[in-house]
């Protein structure tokens, strides 16, 4: 299974896949996503964990998406399942994010009104498509959860990094 390099969200979501279907999985790290789609067209290797460099791949049916590993099937593309979906294991979720922050201390009327501003901007239709066309999923939580968020997958990739056996390279 090739990713855009070794501790990369791909690989681990690539560890958390082999721990919990019981898969064995060869790693094979690339230098970024570009390199490993290339070994993957070409049949060098048999998959890849990745999504948005893929999706014109998808639509041109070069490459087949297999599954998705948030716990809901994609707005943009409903008719990939999960990994859950596929597996029958449904604790399995492995999910990217983007997001927005700021320096510790900023005040808390500004974090309200950018939190506003924000999830006003990932409200509107336009917006909206434009990440979904992308494979984000926008969400527009608070800092707390946010925080919250940030936390739990430390904590998580921690395990993963133990698990997988992840060295820096």
């Amino acid at each position: 299974m090739g990713n855009a390099g070794t501790g990369t969200g791909q690989h681990l979501a690539g560890v958390y896949f082999a721990n919990m279907t019981a898969t064995k999985i060869m790693h094979v790290p690339y230098k970024g996503s570009k390199e490993a789609t290339n070994d993957l067209l070409a049949n060098v290797i048999s998959a890849q964990f990745d999504m948005v460099p893929l999706i014109p791949l998808l639509k041109s049916e070069k490459l087949i998406f297999l599954g998705v590993s948030s716990q809901k099937r994609l707005a943009y593309f409903p008719d990939i399942r999960t990994i859950a979906e596929l597996t029958g294991i449904n604790d399995y979720e492995y999910e990217a994010w983007n997001g927005i922050v700021a320096p510790a201390g900023v005040s808390p009327a500004i974090i309200f009104k950018l939190q506003k501003e924000i999830s006003a901007a990932i409200s509107t239709p336009e917006v909206r498509e434009r990440l979904q066309s992308q494979g984000l999923e926008p969400v527009g939580n608070s800092s707390a959860e946010f925080t919250s968020i940030i936390k739990a997958d430390i904590s998580k990739y921690k395990r993963l990094i133990e698990l997988g056996n992840v060295k820096a390279e």
